[in-house]
C-alpha cells in the first residue's frame, strides 16, 4: 500500500518539477503558475498519504521504538537549528528557554520524541501572530516527571475546543486560515505518546496563544 499510493505521487511531483526547470523547452508564465499549483497540492496530498500511513501502521501495533535515555537539551537544541530558517521566514523569534540548569534526560524514543515535538514547533511558526514568538520550556512536575513544552503567541483557539484537537481530519477553525495541513499530526504525536508512556496535552497561555506539551519519566543518571 505505501509504495503504490507513494510512488505516483512522487511521479507527479516530478514530473511537475522537470516541466518548470526544462530550460531547453521553457513554459510561460502562466504555465509555470498552474504546474506551481500542481506541484504544491502534490506534496500537500504526499503528506497526506505519509501521515495517514504512518498512523495506520500505529494503529496496527507496528510501530518500532527504540526506548533509551533521551538529553532533552540536546534534542531542543536540534530541533531549534531545524525550524531557525521556518522561522526566520515567517519573522518568528525563537526563544530557548531549555538551559544547562534544567538539563534533564527522559525514557523516550528518541525519533519519535524529535517528531513530535517539531510537529509541536511547525505548528507554532504557521499558526502564529505575525512577528510572535515561539518558546521551548522544559520543567520537571509534582510528579518525578519531565515536562517539555512548545508555546506560541497566536491566536489559539476556544477553550472549548481544545480537547479536540487530537482528533484525526479535526482542524477546527484553523481550516479557515490559509494555512495548509493535514489535521492528523497531533493525532499521531498522541498516539506515539502514550505507545511511550507519556502524557500529552495543550492549554491557552494567559496571554496568548496555546502551549502543547508532552511528559514523560526522568532518567537519573
Amino acid at each position: 500500500m505505501s509504495h503504490e499510493l507513494r510512488t505516483p505521487m512522487n511521479a507527479v511531483i516530478g514530473f511537475s518539477e522537470l516541466l518548470i526547470f526544462d530550460h531547453k523547452s521553457p513554459i510561460t508564465g502562466n504555465q509555470r503558475e498552474s504546474v506551481g499549483e500542481i506541484i504544491k497540492a502534490g506534496k500537500h496530498l504526499l503528506n497526506l498519504i505519509n501521515e495517514v500511513l504512518d498512523l495506520s501502521k500505529i494503529e496496527a501495533g507496528h510501530a518500532d521504538l527504540k526506548i533509551e535515555s533521551v538529553d532533552v537539551k540536546e534534542l531542543i537544541s536540534q530541533i531549534y537549528s531545524l525550524i531557525q530558517p521556518q522561522a526566520e521566514q515567517q519573522s518568528i523569534t525563537l526563544e530557548n528557554k531549555v538551559i544547562d540548569d534544567t538539563c534533564f534526560k527522559v525514557s523516550a524514543d528518541r525519533t519519535k520524541l524529535q517528531q513530535i515535538l517539531l510537529n509541536f514547533s511547525s505548528n507554532a511558526i504557521k499558526y502564529n501572530s505575525d512577528n510572535g514568538r515561539l518558546t521551548f520550556l522544559c520543567r520537571k512536575t509534582s510528579q518525578n516527571k519531565i515536562r517539555v513544552s512548545v508555546s506560541d503567541t497566536g491566536n489559539g483557539v476556544p477553550e472549548e475546543l481544545l480537547a479536540d484537537m487530537f482528533e484525526p481530519f479535526n482542524r477546527l477553525n484553523r481550516a479557515n486560515l490559509n494555512v495548509q495541513g493535514t489535521g492528523i499530526g497531533l493525532t499521531i504525536c498522541k498516539q506515539l505518546v502514550e505507545l511511550m508512556g507519556g502524557e500529552i496535552g495543550v492549554f491557552k497561555n494567559r496571554d496568548k496563544g496555546l502551549t502543547f506539551w508532552v511528559e514523560f519519566k526522568e532518567i537519573y543518571t
